[in-house]
């Protein structure tokens, strides 16, 4: 009986083992052509998914997902790199998702190219101001959706309105592309300033209703925010270089500036039992304005929530906020 036991104890191991799966995402096309129309099935190392966002949407519980050298985006505009939405491995078995190889998976919010707009708008005429535009605009004002201000298209509720010529150019957040210049309807420069410098994927990676989750290995860099971990449980950020996030002009007369943080562990107290180990996390936060608006916002790790582990990291240059912020505002936070 027990040699019976024993027997369908391995076999049911053997069964497992042949379900779980390893994933690649390899943008480079390093062993193959990739291509995000894989399935779960037919991935593999020689036929990898080009995104990091395609190997989250098809894997399962048991699976991992290795992502081979390059820079990855925010390709679908959604202003996240990845975003990882109930997301469950187990306490026996783990998810994973790492570089290959250390910092040389580099997850890229390309916030850089939006802060060479915040000092070049001038007033073209009454409300309407101008700037030279002459790369890409990933995720414009007021959810208009862009692979290049020629190509842009609407969406969400009070988006930013395309029109045909810039005589048309009648209502708040109207605008109009032609030969490498953007024409925009709003009430003040200051305020058009604000709407293009605080585009960009906000999120490098942002996790949710998650759990038993390890992220490692990467380089991020150049978005708002690195990794956000919110009503999560076990999650495990191990490795990452962070670095240069949310590194904006903000004007002193702006409102409601967004913040940035290296990691961010939760905005209640439903995240639990979050480690953060061995990050280098540096260069982080706005840009001084000379005005009251330049500290106390943007931290390398703000950790709210109970039961955290935050061990063997190295933090520099946070000139804008805290090296650790515990953010116990409502309920307590323990470390």
């Amino acid at each position: 009986m027990k040699k019976l036991i024993l027997s369908l104890f391995i076999l049911l191991v053997l069964i497992t083992s042949l379900d779980a799966k390893t994933l690649y995402v390899d943008v480079a096309s390093i062993g193959g052509a990739c291509s995000d129309t894989y399935t779960n099935a037919t991935n593999s190392i020689t036929q990898p998914f080009c995104s990091i966002q395609r190997g989250v949407n098809v894997l399962t519980s048991i699976d991992d997902i290795i992502v081979r050298n390059g820079t990855y985006t925010d390709t679908d505009y959604d202003g996240m790199i990845v975003n990882i939405n109930n997301i469950d491995g187990t306490s026996g078995d783990w998810i994973r998702i790492y570089a290959e190889n250390q910092n040389e998976a580099i997850l890229d919010g390309q916030l850089s190219n939006f802060t060479r707009l915040t000092g070049t708008w001038t007033q073209y005429s009454g409300n309407v101001y101008s700037s030279s535009v002459a790369f890409p605009v990933y995720y414009m004002s007021h959810g208009a959706v862009c692979s290049g201000l020629s190509t842009c298209t609407n969406g969400g509720t009070g988006a930013a309105t395309k029109k045909g010529s810039i005589a048309t150019l009648t209502a708040d957040h109207d605008w109009y592309y032609e030969s490498g210049t953007v024409y925009y309807k709003y009430g003040g420069i200051d305020t058009v300033r604000q709407i293009f410098a605080s585009d960009g994927a906000t999120y490098a990676i942002y996790m949710v209703n998650s759990s038993y989750v390890k992220i490692e290995g990467f380089e991020i860099k150049n978005a708002r925010s690195g990794v956000i971990t919110d009503t999560s449980n076990n999650i495990n950020v191990y490795r990452n270089k962070i670095h240069d996030l949310n590194r904006i002009q903000y004007y002193c007369t702006w409102q409601g500036v967004g913040v940035g943080f290296g990691i961010a562990v939760g905005n209640n107290y439903l995240a639990t039992d979050i480690t953060i180990d061995s990050n280098i996390i540096y260069n982080n936060g706005r840009l001084p304005a000379s005005c009251g608006n330049d500290y106390n916002h943007d931290h390398g790790v703000y950790a709210y929530g109970d039961r955290h582990t935050i061990i063997n990291n190295v933090f520099s240059n946070h000139l804008s906020g805290w090296a650790i912020a515990p953010a116990g505002l409502y309920h307590e936070t323990n470390l």
